[in-house]
């Protein structure tokens, strides 16, 4: 296992002066290789950054603890102080969102605006989480005894991704998927899931630097939990894409850079 170093990265355009930066977390059994239409729409006005998460695309190898929430946020700092980024934007999607978070609420840093999508602060319910808990371990050990393309079927097969499993380009994530190591998966759902989560409500509803959140129109699940962020957190604003799911900037990328761009 590998403790130290820093996270494998993507990067399009230049660290022109002035030019602002975007560094971008992708889900779970994802790589920063998800953010390519985001990065090439916007790379010719930012510098953008895309990062694979511990277990995940070519960040593989680490101890536990760094595939934790706060290691990885640590791991994160690193990553882009050796990448010379001092202020940026940052774009988390789900469990990127959740690290987005955690890095954001729980950390000294510089970012100067954070971007989640379909994520939220955690299961504030005790018991909530301990069922999660045990829901995300029954996962994690399905990823260790079944095979991968079963695994993914049945995944890719739940409601959440309903109106992406209908999107252009979809056989090629699951190909993409099928590259992961399942051992890496599982260990980044034991450790990082949403059941491992410590709910940030209390950090959330204290956080003073602007925030966006973004949800698809077809994932009403996400679109309560944003509408209770932004009541927490009157100075977060929130964007409902019409006619997506869970996974907006992959569903409707277009839409999702001009999200980002309205801001």
């Amino acid at each position: 296992m590998r403790d130290e170093g820093v996270l494998a990265t993507r990067c399009v355009g230049t660290a022109a002066e002035g030019r602002p930066t975007m560094v971008f977390l992708h889900g779970f059994m994802g790589s920063g290789r998800d953010w390519a239409g985001v990065m090439a729409a916007m790379a010719a006005d930012v510098r953008c950054i895309a990062v694979d998460l511990p277990g995940h695309g070519r960040s593989l190898g680490f101890g536990d603890e760094a595939m934790t929430l706060p290691g990885m946020s640590r791991l994160l700092a690193a990553t882009l102080r050796g990448l010379d980024v001092e202020t940026y934007t940052l774009v988390g999607y789900s469990m990127g969102g959740r690290v987005a978070l955690h890095h954001a609420l729980c950390s000294d840093n510089e970012i100067e605006r954070l971007v989640i999508e379909s994520a939220h602060c955690g299961l504030a319910d005790e018991g909530v989480r301990r069922a999660r808990q045990v829901w995300d371990g029954t996962i994690a050990t399905r990823l260790l005894t079944e095979p991968l393309t079963q695994f993914l079927d049945d995944w890719y097969g739940m409601g959440l991704f309903a109106s992406l499993r209908g999107c252009a380009g979809f056989d090629a994530l699951v190909a993409r998927r099928r590259v992961n190591d399942a051992a890496e998966l599982a260990r980044s759902m034991r450790l990082a899931g949403t059941g491992s989560m410590r709910p940030l409500w209390a950090e959330w509803a204290a956080y003073r630097r602007p925030v966006q959140l973004i949800v698809g129109a077809l994932d009403e699940k996400y679109v309560g939990l944003a509408d209770a962020m932004r009541a927490a957190n009157n100075r977060a604003t929130r964007t409902i894409l019409p006619g997506v799911g869970h996974n907006t900037h992959f569903e409707d990328t277009e839409a999702f850079v001009d999200a980002l761009r309205a801001v």
